[in-house]
């Protein structure tokens, strides 16, 4: 799994944002690696949170690098993404196979 925390510049605005949203969403037709995607902005019930966050499920951590190296994820990170963006943070974790997402 790779997670992926945004924090925007000052002065984006909604519009902006939504464009982030709408570019993600057209991604897992372009990467069939992509067993799971979620994208959203941060719902704000915490202080010091990032303002968007990314996960992408893959089944072999060589999907990781298909799924970030992918034409069209550099084309909307460059595009979309990197012109708004203050801050990225990510991180890859090991998910075990047939994992539910639940606690453990």
């Amino acid at each position: 799994m790779h997670l992926a925390v945004f924090s925007w510049q000052d002065g984006v605005t909604a519009e902006q944002v939504e464009q982030v949203s709408s570019a993600l969403s057209e991604l897992p037709g372009h990467i069939p690696q992509l067993r799971g995607y979620r994208h959203g902005p941060d719902l704000g019930l915490r202080a010091g949170n990032g303002d968007y966050g990314v996960c992408a499920l893959v089944d072999t951590e060589d999907d990781v690098s298909a799924y970030l190296d992918n034409p069209e994820h550099l084309r909307v990170l460059q595009q979309v993404i990197v012109p708004i963006r203050a801050q990225r943070l990510a991180v890859q974790i090991r998910v075990p196979d047939g994992s539910t997402l639940a606690a453990g």
